[in-house]
C-alpha cells in the first residue's frame, strides 16, 4: 500500500512539473540584466538587484545547495505595481512563485538566472541575467 501511495504521489509531482514547463514553451522568453528596463507594451519588468550567489558552484560538491535572490519590480504606464523577491535554487525549485504578472491577456513569469555559477569563475552583477516568459492571450 506504501508504495502505490509513492507511486501515485510521483506521478502527481511529475505531471504537475510538466504542465509548468509546456505552459513556459508557449510564451516569449527574454533577458534582463540588472539596472536594465525591460519594456513590453504597457508594462516595464526590472531586475533591481542581485543579492550573494551562494548556488553550489559546477564542478563542486556541497553539503547544502544555496540559493541567489533577485529582486525584481513591474511596472504598468509607469507605476510601480509589484517589487518582489524571488529565490532561486539549483535545482529550479523556487520557493516564492516566478509568477510576475498574471491576468486574463498576459502572463509573465520569471523562471531562470544565469550564470550558474562555476568553481574558477567570479560572476560580476552585470554579467547575470533573469529569464522571463511572457505569454501574450491576444497574439
Amino acid at each position: 500500500m506504501k508504495n502505490v501511495l509513492l507511486n501515485i504521489l510521483y506521478f502527481f509531482c511529475v505531471t504537475i512539473s510538466a504542465q509548468e514547463y509546456q505552459s513556459l514553451d508557449k510564451g516569449k522568453v527574454y533577458e534582463i540584466s540588472i539596472k536594465e528596463h525591460f519594456t513590453y507594451n504597457d508594462f516595464e519588468i526590472k531586475m533591481a538587484s542581485v543579492g550573494v550567489d551562494s548556488r553550489c558552484p559546477q564542478e563542486v560538491t556541497c553539503i547544502r545547495t544555496g540559493e541567489v535572490d533577485v529582486d525584481v519590480e513591474v511596472y504598468y504606464l509607469g507605476k510601480r505595481i509589484l517589487e518582489q523577491q524571488l529565490t532561486f535554487t539549483p535545482s529550479g525549485y523556487m520557493p516564492n512563485s516566478g509568477n510576475l504578472y498574471n491576468s486574463e491577456d498576459l502572463k509573465i513569469t520569471a523562471f531562470d538566472l544565469e550564470p550558474y555559477p562555476k568553481a574558477t569563475e567570479v560572476i560580476l552583477k552585470q554579467d547575470y541575467k533573469l529569464k522571463i516568459s511572457i505569454v501574450d492571450h491576444k497574439e
